[in-house]
């Protein structure tokens, strides 16, 4: 082997990137729609989801190009849209709480994972559901949802981190 060279070829999925093709963003609203909505649902739910995460996407990328120099920028401002448009959402269900409660999850799962890279560098999926209490199937589109990248190396876990 030469030196600096790894014979185990590491990969890194930007979702900040990804979020950006119709494929993976379609991937993220149905992960999140099958995750946090119960299996008694309506299309109406799955709209509502589609334009939640376009928003966040158009929204993060135009906060992106106006602070670039900012490192660690992606997570949090799609956290703070993500927040704001879930508050918006559930003050538009009124006092319907079974239409709140998917919604307000998903902040809350939103919310413990930003926490979870305030104080880890990085973390696994397994890593992540035990510090912050949320099942791994729940963890995994918020991740990619609010732009986290992935760092893969063949036959290992994955390891999410805000940077690359």
């Amino acid at each position: 082997m030469e030196r600096g060279v790894d014979d185990e070829e590491l990969q890194i999925d930007d979702y900040d990137n990804l979020l950006s093709t119709y494929e993976f963003r379609s991937l993220v609203i149905f992960e999140l729609y099958n995750a946090y909505f119960q299996p008694k649902r309506h299309e109406f739910d799955l709209q509502i989801l589609n334009e939640l995460v376009k928003e966040i996407i158009s929204n993060r990328q135009a906060l992106f190009i106006g602070s670039a120099a900012l490192s660690g920028i992606v997570g949090s401002a799609s956290y703070d849209i993500l927040k704001a448009l879930i508050r918006a959402i559930v003050s538009a269900f009124g006092d319907s709480r079974r239409r709140q409660e998917p919604f307000k999850e998903i902040e809350n799962s939103a919310e413990k994972v930003v926490a979870f890279f305030d104080l880890n560098e990085q973390g696994t999926i397994q890593e992540i559901s035990e510090s912050t209490g949320i099942d791994a199937e729940k963890v995994l589109p918020i991740l990619k949802l609010l732009g986290y990248k992935c760092k893969r190396r063949k036959k290992q876990k994955s390891i999410w981190c805000n940077k690359a």
